[in-house]
């Protein structure tokens, strides 16, 4: 597809989803339901502040679901109750709400590289990243959580490029899409590479999505290249029943978001995400940035069962995959850029120090002109 074609099927898809959220009806107590005019966008619930005097330190784990908040993890757990409180007591600001134009799907052509019966390594053509594939149902018990740290990468389009067609890219951490499942429950960041005028003009933002639902940007919340993130990601068997809780720590601002699931997803909770995707745009994948490279710290999945899923953890039962995003052609006699066959657009690595911390390593290396 060339550059003039994805053009113009950007701006139509955006085109389309110049519009707010809308609040709907079934307001409550807790909070009020936005939705967008077209029923396209994931629907959200905006939780209302908690009154004067609610300190979520000491608050029951009932009214901590009640008003939004992710669960307590308990104080022998010191590191992630660390950052739990630090997400729960920063500055919470009230998020408005649109849809992006943008999906965050599925695996799109996932081919298996090598597996064993507890590690995968794949390609996708927009997805690189590491998951955990697990029974159906292990993440569907209340309060599952999966979470990261990253510092929100500055993206820039191939060298000798300049163009007005964006270069897009989306890192999330979230449930569902790498097995069997039909949806995604995730959020994270954008980081696409633009240029007007010559000059290169990036642009950054929050968002949170449930696929098949149309992905949905927090467009008051402050995000920028170098912004260090925190982003929860849970499951409640209540509505609603997706969550996220976003934290730049840069400007210790925070953003809270249910979101519930769409017309045509079935949540089976079998495997947990954390991704670097160059998403669909206008029915097409436009190319990904250069973003140098990225990481992902501190990730973790846990379940309500008391079991926590750090990555390399090495799990009984449990299957663990790491993924290459490529661009084809996939013909060995074709060439892009030079190079034969499939081309690593963004490489995986995963780095797992002594103590359990790790960090999920990103390399790209988008040729020009890829589309």
């Amino acid at each position: 597809m060339s550059r003039r074609t994805l053009l113009s099927l950007v701006r139509l898809s955006l085109a389309a989803f110049c519009f707010s959220m809308a609040a709907m009806a079934q307001d409550t107590t807790y909070g009020k339901w936005v939705t967008d005019p077209n029923n396209l966008a994931t629907a959200a619930f905006v939780y209302a502040p908690p009154p004067n005097g609610f300190n979520p330190l000491t608050a029951s784990a009932t009214e901590l679901e009640q008003f939004g908040l992710p669960p307590r993890p308990t104080r022998s757990e010191a590191e992630r109750y660390a950052r739990w409180k630090r997400m729960v007591t920063a500055t919470r600001m009230k998020p408005e709400l649109k849809p992006t134009g943008i999906y965050n799907g599925l695996p799109r052509d996932r081919r298996i590289v090598s597996s064993t019966d507890s590690s995968i390594t794949s390609t996708s053509e927009n997805w690189s990243g590491y998951a955990f594939v697990v029974a159906d149902d292990t993440f569907a018990a209340n309060n599952s959580e999966v979470y990261a740290e990253w510092i929100v990468p500055a993206v820039q389009q191939a060298p000798g490029i300049c163009t007005s067609t964006p270069d897009y890219s989306a890192q999330w951490v979230g449930f569902d899409g790498d097995s069997v499942s039909t949806d995604v429950l995730q959020a994270g960041t954008e980081a696409d590479a633009g240029c007007t005028h010559r000059e290169p003009d990036p642009s950054y933002y929050a968002w949170f999505e449930w696929y098949p639902a149309l992905g949905v940007q927090v467009s008051n919340f402050p995000v920028s290249a170098g912004n260090g993130m925190q982003v929860a990601v849970w499951y409640t068997t209540a509505s609603p029943q997706g969550h996220t809780l976003l934290l730049n720590q840069t400007t210790n601002e925070s953003a809270l978001i249910g979101f519930t699931e769409p017309s045509g997803a079935t949540y089976l909770g079998n495997s947990a995400e954390w991704i670097m995707e160059r998403p669909m745009v206008g029915g097409a994948l436009p190319n990904l940035p250069n973003f140098g490279f990225f990481g992902f710290n501190d990730g973790f999945a846990v379940n309500n069962s008391g079991v926590s899923y750090t990555p390399g953890a090495r799990l009984r039962g449990v299957t663990e995959e790491q993924i290459t995003m490529v661009y084809p052609p996939w013909n060995p006699t074709t060439t892009c850029n030079g190079r034969r066959g499939p081309t690593d657009i963004s490489t995986f690595n995963l780095n797992v120090g002594n103590e359990g911390d790790n960090t999920m390593w990103f390399t790209a290396d988008p040729p020009a002109g890829a589309q």
